[in-house]
């Protein structure tokens, strides 16, 4: 690592001193979280500090979109060289909405061996969706990135079209997308099967999704199904004449 990207300090330790490099990254992130009077992610920065390849940030405490502005201004300020080592972020276990998808656009670019981005069952809607599809459309995106994990985030037809367009563009670099359990409709549902008709290369997860209507609609009627066959059972039982409860059962 560059000398200019570590912070040498001594503490002492018996007779002696002994002498530490800190990663400027988790230098700066503290004092970042300072100005801003947001507190120290414990998650984040033992991710900086031990430089983890696999940068998972921790349910608790519960990170926010305002936790995220100290370590995308961190990421930003250093630039490249001193995030190289991440090939892996996952927030999918805090509660991050489209402001949050804004930030990680904008730190995408200085990530330049990111392999993997996880923000399931983040609230980015479609807005957060168009901020991140703008970025991976074109240069300067990792080239790596081959995963991208965006379950259950609210993203819907108009989100579904900004990542269609997204990756028909020759620089999106992404190999599986999973979009499962969001509300793309039929009609963005079939725009997706189009796009991984003529990239071949391209996986989209596209599982449990459809119109919130027609969900409600299936769940009223299989709803209404099984209270009319509780309904029929519990007449069956108790009526003394089979013959008018069978004409009811078949009415219902």
């Amino acid at each position: 690592m560059s000398k200019a990207l570590v912070r040498r300090s001594a503490r002492s330790q018996g007779s002696g001193a002994l002498v530490t490099d800190e990663p400027l990254a988790s230098v700066v992130y503290v004092d970042k979280c300072k100005r801003y009077g947001i507190p120290v992610n414990a998650s984040v920065l033992v991710n900086l500090r031990w430089q983890r390849a696999a940068f998972t940030v921790a349910a608790l405490p519960i990170f926010t979109d305002i936790d995220l502005v100290p370590l995308g201004d961190t990421i930003l300020e250093l630039g490249a060289e001193a995030m190289a080592y991440i090939t892996s972020l996952d927030f999918s276990y805090c509660s991050l909405s489209s402001p949050s998808a804004e930030v990680l656009s904008r730190c995408l670019p200085f990530l330049q061996r990111l392999e993997q981005l996880n923000i399931n069952n983040q609230r980015i809607s479609s807005e957060g969706a168009a901020c991140l599809a703008s970025v991976l459309a074109s240069p300067p995106v990792p080239a790596g990135l081959h995963t991208v994990r965006m379950k259950r985030c609210g993203i819907m037809h108009e989100g579904t079209i900004a990542l269609a367009a997204a990756a028909l563009s020759p620089s999106f670099p992404v190999r599986h997308l999973d979009l499962s359990l969001n509300s793309i409709g039929d009609e963005g549902t079939m725009i997706l099967q189009q796009i991984m008709r003529q990239k071949k290369r391209l996986a989209i997860d596209m599982s449990l999704n459809g119109d919130l209507a027609e969900v409600l609609n299936a769940v009223s009627h299989g709803v209404g199904a099984v209270l009319s066959f509780c309904g029929s059972f519990v007449m069956w039982t108790k009526a003394e004449n089979l013959t008018s409860c069978g004409a009811v059962m078949a009415s219902l």
